[in-house]
């Protein structure tokens, strides 16, 4: 027994070697730049590494996180940082320039440690050397995990956790113990504070393959079986429940994620890639994936052709009986987990009336189907392994696994190589010695500014699930920058689950109408740095500008102070038009109409176009025009905000939609109603419409559409409530 042990700790370094070769071969530019560049840039890379380093370098251990929604701050879980890895190199403070590069190599290290894993996984099965050596590396290199690191997931993008969980799984069904049952709640309590989506998964994925293990073995003492299953599988997620319970201070968080059953898992997506040379034959047989990146969740042509293998030997192995409890164990759990992920979990609650809020909880469950990559190949693989040494020994099982390793080589020469010219030519400019000189010097305005906060514009937000901003792919970037290097929080939130209620606040900062504003008092006397792009700013974010004093510029940004007095200074333009009746149409001033006898300002269904007013050519003189109005809405729930104002253009019979705009950039919150507002352009001898139309099956309606020329300001007095530019004071 220990020569064999031996023996195998010779071969897992000599797969070692071969898995870090492997992925050195097409990925040596980045090993060698680990701590320079970053992946990308985009919408969740560049908030998931701010998070990260900000949390590490400015954060304590309060478990709150002060880089974004000042001056709410926001738990850390909620803001994919990664808290157990921060947390630890939180303690040594020498390593903060290197934190980009550590996450870096942990997660490479994560993908070249995983065929080692599996090694393990297919000796405990008994698999001889060669052949589980071959299975293993071959099975890891086309993880679907892997791409997550390009993305930006970077806390969902370690390749090595599932495999470890099946690992242990297989240690407790041999050695039922105390040792291993500990090692399982404690893998999978930790693995909440990596990401809590990881942490459900292995819960779930623990308490079902111990489940049916007890069921199949009825094994004795039942009682305490069952209470082992308790503790691997459900305690850690009542640990994890506790722990937010007595931490998160922030009240008012969406009940239910945009995506819950958007984002799940196909068929298609386990059997036809996105890459590689089987693309296009599997395209034309199989159902057509996902066309989000979420629910990719390939296979493999190697597990596809084991597959094949399986179902030809299936009669032998039947009569041999080869199904042991845990390979069977392990089967239905991935099976089971595999069927939530693919949402169908919504429709059976549905058809049982049965309500579980918990489950709306998740985004993308098609990240669920992680398990099913791992197990279903694992167990494919032990039971012909079993059927073949009865009838030659390790010939034919060898021949197998060295087709396995050629044709996921094969395929992963394309995937290991997906999108290089996107990915990975970034400079890491969380490390102060790869800013550019621009950058730096935009920073020392920052720094002797001695502001108390950043305010982006336009501003960006996203989290709450309910209301966005369009500074997310503008404003984001350089705000995060600045923010990491003076240690300013940012007056905005990119998050998961913000709760509504600060979401709100915060967006009604915008908005100086309204003369009880509730974070006037929660504010310091500083000023706030505003960072504005050259972008197109939304109407409450160009009012904003005009009152700031911005003293320099930086390329695309310009930087600039502005006083708190200043910011919730009510100022209008010197034009200012009364509004006298409910109906107004008055060329050369504006277009209104308070209420209307018709949908949309009566109760009406998204499904359904809703026409608020056409308006006809040269009605209007040409020009920019804001358009607003009062959109009502029953439940602060992201449904109810997936309407989109259409804007169509026309000349004589003919129309185009010129804009698609969604409702949800809301700019002010009142009782029941949000404000509207947008920028259009009229042309001359042009016919407009404007539409409304939604993607769910909700209700809603509007009050007081109002079209006005963007240099004029308005006033009309609605039973005692005065609105200004369409806003209640």
């Amino acid at each position: 027994m220990q020569n064999l042990a031996n023996k195998d700790r010779k071969v897992m370094l000599l797969l070692f070697a071969a898995s870090l070769v492997l992925y050195s071969i097409y990925l040596y530019p980045v090993f060698l730049n680990l701590n320079s560049l970053l992946s990308s840039i985009t919408l969740d890379s560049i908030k998931n590494y701010y998070t990260f380093v900000y949390n590490i370098r400015h954060g304590g251990f309060d478990f709150e996180f002060k880089g974004m929604n000042y001056p709410f701050g926001e738990h850390v879980v909620y803001t994919d940082c990664q808290p157990l890895l921060g947390f630890i190199l939180k303690l040594v403070p020498p390593l903060y320039p290197y934190s980009i590069g550590i996450l870096h190599g942990l997660l490479f290290l994560s993908f070249v440690m995983t065929p080692l894993i599996l090694f393990r996984i297919l000796r405990i099965w008994q698999l001889p050397t060669i052949p589980a050596f071959m299975f293993s590396l071959g099975l890891a290199l086309l993880s679907p995990q892997f791409q997550k690191i390009n993305g930006g997931h970077h806390a969902l993008a370690y390749g090595c956790i599932f495999p470890y969980a099946i690992l242990l799984l297989l240690k407790w069904y041999n050695y039922n113990n105390i040792r291993s049952l500990f090692a399982i709640f404690l893998y999978n309590t930790l693995i909440f504070f990596i990401h809590p989506y990881l942490g459900f998964c292995l819960c779930l994925f623990t308490f079902i393959t111990m489940l049916v293990s007890v069921l199949i073995t009825q094994r004795r003492k039942k009682l305490r079986t069952y209470l082992y299953l308790l503790i691997a599988g459900i305690l850690p997620l009542v640990v994890f429940k506790v722990f937010m319970f007595l931490t998160d201070k922030h009240a008012g968080r969406p009940t239910e994620p945009f995506g819950a059953e958007v984002l799940v898992e196909n068929i298609g997506s386990l059997l036809v890639p996105v890459f590689g040379p089987f693309q296009s034959f599997f395209t034309k047989i199989f159902p057509a994936p996902t066309e989000h990146f979420e629910g990719h969740s390939y296979l493999g042509a190697a597990t596809l052709f084991t597959s094949v293998v399986f179902f030809i030997t299936l009669p032998f192995i039947v009569r041999k009986k080869q199904f042991s409890s845990d390979v069977i164990a392990l089967f239905i759990s991935a099976l089971l987990i595999l069927f939530f992920s693919f949402g169908w979990h919504h429709h059976l609650l549905r058809f049982l009336n049965i309500t579980l809020p918990e489950l709306k909880q998740f985004r993308a469950v098609s990240r669920f189907a992680y398990v099913f990559y791992f197990c279903f190949p694992l167990v494919l693989i032990v039971l012909i392994y079993r059927v073949f040494n009865i009838y030659s020994k390790t010939f034919l099982t060898t021949v197998l696994s060295v087709l396995f390793l050629g044709l996921s080589i094969w395929e992963a020469n394309d995937y290991l190589k997906m999108n290089a010219s996107v990915y990975w030519h970034f400079p890491n400019f969380f490390n102060e010695k790869y800013l550019n000189s621009n950058d730096k010097k935009g920073l020392e305005f920052v720094v002797n500014s001695h502001s108390q906060a950043i305010m982006p514009l336009p501003l960006f937000h996203g989290g709450s699930e309910m209301y966005d901003r369009r500074g997310s792919s503008n404003s984001m970037i350089p705000s995060m920058i600045y923010s990491y290097h003076s240690a300013l929080p940012i007056v905005s939130m990119m998050g998961s689950r913000t709760s509504i209620t600060e979401s709100e606040e915060l967006i009604n900062l915008l908005n100086s109408y309204k003369k009880e504003n509730v974070l006037r008092s929660k504010l310091k006397k500083e000023n706030l740095l505003i960072i504005k792009t050259d972008d197109e700013l939304l109407p409450d974010e160009e009012r904003l500008a005009k009152k700031v004093y911005f003293e320099a510029r930086q390329d695309s940004i310009t930087l600039g102070e502005i006083s708190i007095a200043k910011l919730f200074e009510q100022k209008l333009d010197n034009l200012l038009y009364d509004i006298s009746d409910s109906t107004t149409i008055d060329k050369r001033k504006v277009v209104f109409v308070a209420s209307a006898n018709r949908k949309p300002f009566l109760e009406a269904n998204m499904d359904d176009y809703e026409k608020i007013m056409t308006l006809s050519p040269n009605q209007l003189d040409a020009g920019k025009y804001v358009i607003s109005f009062h959109y009502y809405y029953p439940e602060r729930n992201f449904k109810w905000l997936a309407t989109d104002l259409i804007i169509t253009e026309g000349e004589n019979e003919t129309y185009r939609w010129a804009q698609n705009i969604p409702v949800r950039i809301l700019s002010g919150f009142y009782k029941g109603f949000g404000v509207f507002e947008y920028f259009v352009d009229i042309q001359p001898s042009t016919r407009y419409e404007f539409i409304l139309k939604g993607r769910e099956s909700k209700t809603y309606h509007i009050r007081n559409f109002l079209l006005r020329p963007a240099n004029i300001s308005t006033k009309y007095i609605q039973n005692s409530i005065t609105l200004l530019n369409n806003f209640p004071e």
